[in-house]
């Protein structure tokens, strides 16, 4: 069976483990939330796999800083590491090793794992956000395969 020829079932996706690696949100002492104008946000998406254990590791990085046009003097930051480890048995099938030592992913598994690790870390940051000056901040929504890039 060739990678194109090859079927993603989503449904099979297992999450079989989840760690945060680093969970950091500066706080300055003196700060106001209602002089937020915008907050600045970058995402970086790596996956790793495990082909024999038919293992994904999909590792993202989050960092938010508020925008106050300088009304705060010091922003408030956040960067947050987060790692999930994800099993599929037709991994084979959708991650080929070519004769340089790459994967060649087939792209419904990359969108589905993209996808799958940014949402989930979107609920963890709001849970998280609660109670800090990223109260009102919620990664927006975006195209899973730019993770990929």
């Amino acid at each position: 069976m060739t990678k194109k020829e090859a079927k993603l079932h989503p449904e099979q996706i297992d999450i079989v483990d989840f760690t945060i690696l680093t969970g950091e949100i500066h706080n300055p002492e003196v700060f106001d939330i209602s002089h937020i104008v915008k907050h600045d946000f970058s995402v970086d998406l790596n996956l790793s796999f495990n082909l024999e254990e038919k293992l994904i590791k999909s590792t993202i990085l989050i960092e938010v800083q508020t925008d106050s046009e300088d009304k705060n003097g010091e922003e408030a930051k956040s960067k947050f590491k987060l790692v999930f480890l994800y099993h599929y048995d037709q991994l084979q099938d959708l991650a080929i090793l070519d004769e340089d030592g790459k994967i060649a992913l087939h792209p419904h598994l990359g969108n589905a794992i993209s996808s799958i690790t940014y949402s989930t870390s979107r609920g963890i940051l709001m849970t998280r956000y609660q109670g800090t000056p990223f109260r009102d901040f919620i990664l927006p929504v975006l195209n899973p395969n730019d993770l990929l890039d």
